[in-house]
């Protein structure tokens, strides 16, 4: 299928969603929600191959007509070679290899490290779409893991970042954080740097309570910084409380 686009005056934040008019939908043969891919027909760009979109669909006829596709801002300021008017191809995309792996989990079978590892990797991709990660955070709610598949989990959620290596072994801590919790740092951390351990501990800013961790902590001193001074900081002082949002 061949959809003209048509540029929507908005941003949602999302940048895989796509809307089609619902008669475009029956033709392609896909319901909200589900995958298609798209590629430029015209372009020769080498970076415009084809990439995956969720659909959205219009069913009211006052957003799109049959024949255009609605691209939102977000997605044109990744893809600038896309422009008003612009024909693309348009094909159903089946879902990823890890959307079978959740479905393994909802039926209450344990995972495998491998596709723990595929889950993950496709999450922090965004191949998956956000109901596929809802029925894998629900399946394991209700099914739970055991030993081996949340060591498998960790692993996996830790080799997605980026891994500093401070050169030494490095101590952690955890709270569960909110009113309570978001001072405990501020105590621990020194104390544990003071009697000769490396600490370099980093934190949220707040999400449930008024105030993080990284929150309180920025009260005294800055919290934001890249590798580099992280790095610098840690081999002085054997310690610091960051804000983990500010690195990769």
């Amino acid at each position: 299928m061949k959809l003209k686009v048509k540029v929507m005056n908005y941003e949602t934040g999302n940048k895989k969603d796509v809307i089609v008019n619902y008669n475009d939908s029956l033709e392609l043969g896909q319901k909200a929600g589900e995958r298609i891919r798209i590629k430029n027909i015209k372009s020769k760009s080498i970076e415009d191959k084809y990439w995956v979109a969720i659909l959205e669909i219009d069913h009211s006829n006052s957003i799109v007509q049959p024949g255009e596709i609605g691209i939102s801002l977000d997605i044109l300021k990744e893809k600038k070679y896309i422009k008003e008017g612009v024909m693309l191809s348009i094909k159903p995309a089946d879902p990823p290899e890890s959307f079978m792996f959740i479905q393994k989990k909802i039926k209450a079978n344990k995972l495998t490290g491998e596709e723990i590892n595929k889950i993950i990797n496709d999450a922090v991709s965004g191949a998956l779409s956000r109901i596929e990660l809802a029925a894998f955070i629900t399946a394991v709610a209700i099914n739970g893991m055991d030993n081996d598949e949340m060591t498998a989990l960790t692993l996996a959620e830790a080799r997605s970042g980026e891994i500093f290596n401070f050169g030494t072994d490095v101590f952690d801590k955890h709270s569960t954080g909110g009113v309570p919790g978001n001072k405990v740092s501020l105590i621990i951390v020194p104390i544990v740097a003071a009697a000769g351990l490396t600490i370099p501990k980093s934190s949220t800013r707040a999400i449930t309570s008024p105030s993080g961790t990284a929150d309180s902590m920025e009260v005294l001193a800055p919290v934001a910084f890249e590798y580099e001074k992280l790095k610098e900081i840690v081999s002085k002082e054997d310690a610091c409380i960051i804000w983990g949002g500010a690195l990769n």
